[in-house]
Order: structure tokens, then C-alpha cells, then sequence
């Protein structure tokens, strides 16, 4: 029998749970359907930028997509070809079954609990568009039957402390996975790099052919740059401190282009990005300059 025609079951024994009436309506099986939603779990790719963060908190950058399954001519799968699970907005309520408890999603994502998974129901019949209110949070601590046009996103193993995603990547707490990079990288948390003997280099930053962009910045919260390495291994510090003690020195560079090392006193002495005027000064406890070269004359 060809498996993309529909037979009749007993609707009264077969049990589907809350699947699509598409599927299975009047105690007809669509078996095309039936078997492209299970075929999706296989299928389903995309996300962009994937993070897991340290407290659970599961969130895609750009949709998930379910494609290259099938188009269904009748209804049988998406009327287009392909399903788009976009991330749900802050705010929507995540239903809880089988035993996991409902929630809202927030800024940092969705959250999985250990031994927890998300899935989204397919909108079978339908378009490609994303149904924020079909995404559900199962666990296994309650008896329930996952309906087969459920396709499964995300699992957090509790032993390991992973998520495992639909793509077969892993991530552990705090990391993040990049599509244009094609690997797993550390995200928002703390970045520790180990060497494993003495002859190895722990950590390199290799441009690309022709690299322009820095190869390295340090910015504070708000993004701002505080030291950057550009890609031809200059290193620009805005202000370097000198600390022996209790004392502090500090050398900075000002608006003017002087460069100016200070101490708990005020200035100390300063040098001019400038071949005319005053090139050194050095200052006394009250600013005043008691040491002056200039373009002219030492003073």
C-alpha cells in the first residue's frame, strides 16, 4: 500500500493525542502527513545565534525552520513547504505538561529545567507562520503522549548539565553556538584558557587574510572600548596605571595629544605631541611647571 494514502483506524482504540485533525479526522489516518511531521524532527535547522545562559535560559537569534520535508497538496504537511519557529516574544506563556509547570519567556529566553524539553506543535494544514502559542515544556514526571507533529528543540540532560539542540550541537551553561562560525563558543560568562604542556600556545587570535578590524578589545558594559589590539599588533591603552604600594601613577594620554602621568598630587610631568612650545614640564606640588623644556629653552 503507498504510504501517502489515507486508511481507516479504529478511532476509538488508535489514540493520537491532540494531533492535527489534518492527520486524523473521522478515523481516517493521513499517512503522507503523519510521516512527514515525524520526519521533521530530522529536518528542522537554523536559529542563528544560539545561547544558553547559566541559569537555564534557552534563546534563537534568527527562525527555525522546518523545510525540504514535503508540500502538502491536501493539507497534509505546510500548504508552502516549510514551517517557521520563530522565537516567542517576551512575555509568552509557555504551557507545561507532564508534570513541568507553565512559564513566561524573558529577556534571557526560555527556561529548561534539568530533564526537561521544549518542543513546537507543526501548524500542519497551514502556512509557514510561527504560532507563538504552540511551544510546550514537557517533562517526564506526569503520564503524557507527545503527539506526533510535535518537533522536538531542546533537551537539558541533567547529568552533564548540557542542552542538546535539534542540530546535534551541545551547549554547556553560559555558552552560545554561532552559525557564521560553525562552532561552539564561550558567550557572557567567564573564559579560562588552560595550556596542556609547556610547549603549547593556550590562547590565539588569528585574523583573516587582509584583516583590517581589531583583533582584540576590551570594552567595558555599555560597549565602550577600553584597550584594543589592531590587526597590526599595536595595543592602544587610553591610561596605564603604575602601582607600588599604596601609590598609584598613572599615564594617560589628554584631549591635546599630551601625554601626562599623574599621581595622588595632580600632575607630574608632562609630554607635548608637539615639536613647538613646551615639549617637557615638569611640575611642582602645585601644578606650576619647575622644569620647562621648550622648542627654544631649557628653563
Amino acid at each position: 500500500m503507498p504510504l501517502n494514502k489515507a486508511v481507516n483506524v479504529d478511532a476509538s482504540t488508535a489514540t493520537f493525542g491532540s494531533y492535527n485533525p489534518s492527520v486524523l479526522s473521522g478515523g481516517t489516518l493521513n499517512l503522507s502527513s503523519f510521516l512527514s511531521t515525524i520526519r521533521s524532527n530530522y529536518i528542522i535547522n537554523g536559529g542563528g545565534t544560539i545561547t544558553y545562559n547559566s541559569s537555564g535560559f534557552l534563546a534563537w537569534g534568527t527562525r527555525l525552520i522546518v523545510i525540504s520535508g514535503g508540500r502538502g497538496i491536501n493539507g497534509e504537511f505546510s500548504t508552502v513547504g516549510y514551517f517557521d519557529i520563530n522565537m516567542p516574544a517576551v512575555g509568552t506563556t509557555i504551557i507545561g505538561v507532564g508534570g513541568a509547570a507553565d512559564r513566561l519567556v524573558d529577556s534571557s529566553g526560555i527556561l529548561i529545567n534539568v530533564w526537561e524539553s521544549l518542543y513546537y506543535i507543526l501548524p500542519v494544514g497551514s502556512n509557514n507562520a510561527s504560532v507563538a502559542g504552540n511551544f510546550r515544556i514537557v517533562e517526564y514526571t506526569a503520564n503524557y503522549d507527545i503527539p506526533p507533529n510535535w518537533v522536538r528543540i531542546a533537551t537539558r540532560n541533567g547529568n552533564d548539565g548540557r542542552v542538546y539542540l535539534h542540530n546535534g550541537i551541545t551547549l554547556l551553561a553560559g555558552q552560545a553556538y554561532f552559525a557564521s562560525y560553525t562552532t561552539v563558543r564561550p558567550v557572557l560568562e567567564t573564559l579560562t584558557s588552560v595550556s596542556p604542556a609547556s610547549t603549547i600556545v593556550p590562547s590565539v587570535i588569528r585574523g583573516a587574510s587582509g584583516q583590517t578590524g581589531d583583533l582584540t578589545q576590551w570594552q567595558n558594559s555599555a560597549a565602550t572600548i577600553l584597550t584594543s589590539i589592531n590587526s597590526s599588533g599595536h595595543l592602544s591603552l587610553p591610561k596605564i596605571n603604575f602601582t607600588g604600594g599604596s601609590t598609584t601613577i598613572s599615564a594617560l594620554t589628554l584631549a591635546d595629544g599630551t601625554v601626562s602621568f599623574e599621581g595622588t598630587a595632580g600632575q607630574l610631568f608632562s609630554v607635548s605631541n608637539s615639536l613647538t612650545g613646551t615639549i617637557i614640564s615638569i611640575n611642582d606640588i602645585s601644578g606650576l611647571p619647575s622644569v620647562e623644556i621648550t622648542d627654544l629653552v631649557l628653563s
